[in-house]
Parts: C-alpha cells; sequence; structure tokens
C-alpha cells in the first residue's frame, strides 16, 4: 500500500461564514459601543434596529458573502431612505468590522473573520 503523501490530500474549501455569525458580531461590536442592537422582525424589514448612545438610529441588513437582497427588501430599503432613514447591508465580518469603525469610530474591538 502506497502511503499518503501532502500532494494526495486536497486542501479543505474555505469555510463560508454563516450569515448567524455575522449577525451575532455586530451584535456584539455594537453592544461593545454601548448601543442597542435589536432583532428586527418582519418580511422584507432588515434585520437589525441599531440605537447609538446618541440617539441616531440605524437599519442593518445582514447577509452571507454571497447572499443577495431579495427585491421586496430592496424596496423597503428604498422606502426608509427616501424618509431619511440610514439603511445599510453587511456580508462579512469584515464589512462589520468596517461599519463600525467607519460609522462609530471604533478601533479597540476587533472581529476574527
Amino acid at each position: 500500500m502506497k502511503p499518503i503523501t501532502a500532494d494526495d490530500t486536497a486542501p479543505e474549501p474555505p469555510r463560508e461564514i454563516r450569515e448567524s455569525n455575522v449577525e451575532r458580531s455586530l451584535r456584539v461590536g455594537v453592544e461593545a459601543l454601548n448601543g442597542l442592537c435589536e432583532k428586527f422582525y418582519g418580511y422584507g424589514r432588515p434585520d437589525r434596529i441599531i440605537t447609538w448612545p446618541t440617539g441616531e438610529i440605524e437599519f442593518v441588513e445582514t447577509k452571507r458573502r454571497k447572499g443577495r437582497l431579495a427585491e421586496h427588501q430592496k424596496r423597503d430599503h428604498a422606502r426608509r431612505r427616501a424618509r431619511r432613514a440610514k439603511v445599510l447591508t453587511v456580508y462579512t465580518l469584515k464589512d462589520v468590522e468596517t461599519y463600525l469603525f467607519t460609522y462609530r469610530g471604533m478601533a479597540n474591538v476587533r472581529i476574527n473573520e
């Protein structure tokens, strides 16, 4: 019997990060900044309502890396934006980190992907 070598074994493909992991990272990061990150239930609505200590409210949709917004979600986001609401979509843990850093100046909390 021939021994198995490194050339015989294929590397495992990178695991796809689930939408629930992206959503959990968002919640943990927002709460670390003293914000509220509440689950928003309802068909076509963004996944989370974020309320910052300043009183600002933002709506955030979470998707996995290759996820797409459905047409009813696009319409809902457009209606909210037409009323000057901030609506964002994050696809990866890096997007969550960028959102928290860019929009809230968070530099000391790191989210592992």
